[in-house]
């Protein structure tokens, strides 16, 4: 919902405009609100997991809801793209024409319009992310492009770069008569003329071609240059967080997807994080003398023990020091065939331990072992119908052992 809806309605305005941290922030506080209580506001503490964390992608261990800032900026790099490109678009060509005259320029002048500051704003990162394959050369970067095998030369040759006449010239203004005249003020260091003679030598294989237009990709991954590849480089941190997989697997419903994110980052409101919110006073397991954590629930507590020896996998889950030991020390052990329902199964095991555990703090009911394991074998009986045929005796191979 929060992505087809709330993050898609302001799409229009975000790909003509740079939105203002401040009006970003108040469509952050409506998403924030809906998603930890459904409401129009919400409070710090009902705010689980930090916003920056929920919005990462899920391979790097957020819930893939949109980052706006993000979002706003891959969707103007592409219209920064088509003013690099050879497009014949009518605007495009009337900018090209007002602002690009022999040189690609980064930062616009305070008088000039709010379009082309906006324009100018995503010049450097796509020039940042992409490489050319050299044509004409009329809309490439001469230093910071990277246009060559030798890549760019303002970080090869940094001292020869502050000599430039004009840093954001482009590399058809370089080539004059087909041969290379770089602009450089008169006076060089020694340094400043050892590089001028290196990049010289470069330059020799270098060849314009005057009726070819210049061809732009991105530098690493997809060669296309779309919204959702420069919004991934933008929300790229490098760290895949390896509880992804198993939380979304596809045998798991939504529902129970959110509790395990939760779980393996100990953002349930279990006692001791409510002792920690300031929201109790107890922070003590209701059925053993333990503090109550995710991990306890689910590894520790006298229900999961019971659980876990149905499963044989008692002593993993008291030898494992949190949840993602326990699935991993797991999966490490497993049969090669067992392992495809082994997620399913974990998750509607954690599940049932969970709500067994709310019937007692919330109800004063407590749940016998039986009902839990008949709990679990229905739900894993249910979510079989959301794979292939092939798929669900994986599941119902697991859901048999809680027989």
């Amino acid at each position: 919902m929060i992505n087809s809806v709330m993050s898609a309605i302001p799409n229009y305005f975000m790909s003509c405009i740079k939105w203002p941290d401040k009006t970003i922030e108040a469509v952050d506080r409506l998403r924030r609100a809906f998603l930890w209580k459904g409401d129009k506001k919400v409070k710090g503490g009902q705010c689980l997991v930090a916003w920056p964390t929920v919005t990462l992608n899920k391979e790097q261990g957020g819930l893939g809801i949109g980052d706006l800032r993000a979002h706003n900026l891959a969707l103007l790099m592409r219209i920064g793209c088509r003013l690099l490109s050879d497009s014949s678009e009518p605007c495009f060509q009337w900018l090209r024409t007002q602002h690009m005259a022999n040189e690609i320029p980064i930062k616009a002048k305070p008088t000039e319009t709010p379009i082309w500051k906006t324009v100018c704003s995503v010049i450097e990162p796509i020039i940042a992310s992409t490489k050319v394959t050299i044509g004409n050369g009329q809309l490439v970067q001469f230093w910071r492009d990277h246009w060559t095998a030798a890549g760019r030369f303002n970080l090869i040759y940094p001292t020869l770069a502050s000599y430039a006449t004009n840093i954001n010239c482009t590399v058809s203004s370089q080539h004059t008569n087909g041969t290379w005249t770089i602009d450089l003020h008169p006076v060089l260091s020694s340094r400043a003329q050892t590089e001028l003679q290196s990049l010289m030598d470069i330059l020799l294989d270098q060849h314009i071609q005057q009726n070819v237009p210049d061809k732009r990709t991105l530098l690493l991954g997809s060669t296309d240059i779309t919204t959702s590849a420069n919004y991934n480089l933008l929300t790229y941190h490098g760290i895949l967080w390896q509880p992804a997989t198993l939380i979304w697997n596809k045998a798991i419903p939504n529902t129970c997807r959110i509790f395990l994110w939760l779980a393996f980052r100990d953002r349930l409101n279990t006692n001791a994080n409510r002792v920690n919110k300031k929201w109790d006073s107890n922070p003590h397991c209701m059925s053993c003398p333990a503090i109550e954590t995710a991990n306890h629930i689910i590894l520790r507590c006298k229900l999961a023990g019971e659980v876990w020896k149905k499963l044989n996998l008692y002593e993993t889950a008291v030898r494992s020091s949190n949840i993602q030991d326990f699935v991993e020390s797991i999966l490490d052990t497993l049969p090669e065939h067992q392992k495809p329902g082994c997620p399913a199964c974990f998750a509607a095991c954690s599940h049932g331990l969970w709500k067994a555990r709310n019937q007692l703090v919330f109800k004063l009911t407590e749940t016998s072992v039986a009902y839990i394991l008949h709990q679990i074998r229905e739900s894993l009986q249910l979510w079989v119908h959301r794979l292939k045929p092939s798929l669900r005796e994986h599941i119902n191979t697991w859901a048999d052992k809680l027989s």
